[in-house]
């Protein structure tokens, strides 16, 4: 189990300390996490070869990059580099060339890629979580990337007007979270935590919930728009 320090404040894709996030116009108070996926302790470390080969024209659709996780892949040349469902929890890619790579999948939690090229970039389901640090601006959820913040403590936070379309909240516990105004369609929200939670405004078209999803007391989810699955 790890825990996130606290964060004191998130102004649009960059938090104080550095940690980035697409959430656009939100103020996060205090982030805490509970349970994340338990990545390999060492720092990064160099790549021997980040020159990538772009994907031949019969790869393998459904086949898995290399484990990327903690390399120094600075200013690497990835222009067209097959990244399909590579694992690149924390990998440092400031100043790399991704222009045209194919990201779908692709593991981003934690991931350096702060002056990052991804023009053409293909980020369809790629996820990255509160600590991935995008280039200044850059919309990764309107790219295809989805959030993934299952199982983080945002107790009290304030993510009033947040733009959470297709974020992954499953257990995640939201209690007393503003979420007044939140962009939440798609969302998965199985056994999340609501409990308090302000949704006034909040756009719930087609998030998901289970039995287990614990909602603000006489909000009705499926008026909201929001789909109980079992």
């Amino acid at each position: 189990m790890q825990r996130l320090p606290g964060i004191d404040t998130l102004t649009g894709n960059r938090l104080v300390w550095g940690v980035g996030a697409a959430l656009t116009g939100v103020s996060l108070l205090v982030v805490r996490m509970l349970v994340v996926p338990q990545p390999p302790s060492h720092p990064p470390q160099p790549l021997a070869a980040a020159q990538a080969t772009p994907p031949p024209e019969d790869a393998d659709e459904g086949s898995e990059s290399t484990d990327l996780s903690w390399k120094n892949l600075r200013g690497a040349k990835l222009v067209r580099a097959n990244l399909r469902k590579a694992r690149l929890w924390g990998a440092d890619l400031a100043g790399a060339d991704l222009t045209g790579a194919d990201l779908r999948g692709a593991k981003l939690g934690r991931t350096v890629l702060t002056g990052a090229i991804l023009t053409g970039a293909n980020l369809q389901g790629a996820t990255y979580n509160l600590e991935t640090r995008w280039p200044a601006g850059f919309p990764a959820f309107r790219r295809g990337a989805v959030l993934e913040v299952a199982g983080y403590d945002l107790r009290g936070v304030n993510l009033r007007g947040a733009d959470l379309r297709r974020a992954i909240l499953a257990e995640a516990d939201c209690s007393g979270a503003d979420l007044s105004g939140a962009r939440l369609y798609q969302s998965d929200l199985s056994h999340t935590n609501l409990s308090n939670a302000r949704l006034r405004g909040a756009k719930l078209t087609g998030a998901l919930y289970t039995d287990m999803t614990v909602w603000p007391d006489r909000f009705d989810p499926v008026k909201a728009g929001a789909v109980l699955v079992r």
